[in-house]
This record gives structure tokens, C-alpha cells and sequence, in this order.
């Protein structure tokens, strides 16, 4: 039964833009450290610039990102760009983390059947803060989509397996 309340978290975000249903636990330590947003002389955004081939994500902030930042950005804009390709191959076996792939059985099934509702989403990165041991991540990020056009705010965790970020969890 948890694994199901789980999936229906982790195809919440499916639903509320197929961001799916990452509700699994907190991953990390509340402690962000010290690369908050604000992370220095790293790459900056235009504000509202549309990142991804399918324009579906958005960096809501002139802050200046670090390379660690610039990479979870650009895992949350290949997780953009798959939701809106349908393209939950790539979404599970590349994007999500190997524990958040796993839950509710067969991965791609579940997220083709709860993504096939939504019809447009959007994306908004608000923030981006990498804890200090390098290996977790959140993203503050806001959804909108045809199944819920209210923003809807929800907490994104990533986990650095091997050298690359994949997204985790999501939660509230």
C-alpha cells in the first residue's frame, strides 16, 4: 500500500504535469548549505528564459547558478522535455533515479497511463540549492498544467548517482 501512495505522488506531478509521483521520503538533509541559489560566478538566467527543446521549463530567478546548479537544472529540463515527448523510456531508465524508477512496478506503464490526461505543462525553477556533500539537490519549482492551470509549488529532490543528477523525489 505505501508503494501506491507513493506512485500516485510521484504521478501527481504527471497529472500536474507529469511530474510525477517522487513521494517516496526526504532525501538529504534539510541543511542546504552553503550553495543556495545565489551561488556566485556561475551561469545566470534571463528572467522567465524558456530552456529545453520543447520550451517547457522556465528559470524564474536572475541569481547566479554554480556548475552544480547549472547541471540540475539541465536534468529537470531533460525531465521536461521527456514528460512532453511522452518519452518515458528516457524518463525512467535516464532521468529518475534508480529508487524512484523502481517504485509502482513497471515504471514506464505507470507514467504512460497517468500521463496520457495531461495535455500542456509548464515548469518554473524558482531555486536550486545543492547540499554541501554534493551528492543531493532540491529545486524549488512551480507546475502549471491543463489538469491543474493554479500553480501548483512542489519540492524536487535529486541524487548524484555516479556524475550525473537524477531526479529522486517530489514532494510539498
Amino acid at each position: 500500500m505505501k508503494q501506491f501512495g507513493v506512485v500516485a505522488r510521484l504521478l501527481a506531478i504527471v497529472a500536474v504535469l507529469s511530474l510525477g509521483a517522487f513521494v517516496i521520503s526526504g532525501c538529504g538533509d534539510d541543511d542546504n548549505g552553503g550553495n543556495a541559489s545565489g551561488g556566485g560566478d556561475g551561469k545566470t538566467f534571463e528572467s522567465d528564459q524558456t530552456l529545453g527543446d520543447e520550451g517547457k521549463v522556465v528559470v524564474e530567478s536572475e541569481d547566479s547558478f554554480d556548475a552544480q546548479q547549472q547541471e540540475v537544472i539541465t536534468q529537470i529540463t531533460a525531465f521536461g522535455d521527456a514528460t512532453a515527448n511522452k518519452d518515458y523510456k528516457a524518463l525512467c531508465n535516464e532521468l529518475l533515479s534508480k529508487e524512484a524508477s523502481n517504485i509502482g512496478g513497471d515504471c514506464e506503464k505507470t507514467f504512460s497511463r497517468t500521463g496520457e490526461a495531461l495535455k500542456d505543462f509548464k515548469l518554473t525553477i524558482k531555486d536550486v540549492k545543492v547540499n554541501e556533500d554534493g551528492k543531493t539537490a532540491t529545486a524549488n519549482v512551480s507546475v502549471t498544467s491543463n489538469v491543474s492551470p493554479d500553480p501548483q509549488t512542489q519540492q524536487l529532490s535529486l541524487v548524484k548517482e555516479g556524475n550525473e543528477w537524477k531526479i529522486q523525489i517530489l514532494g510539498q
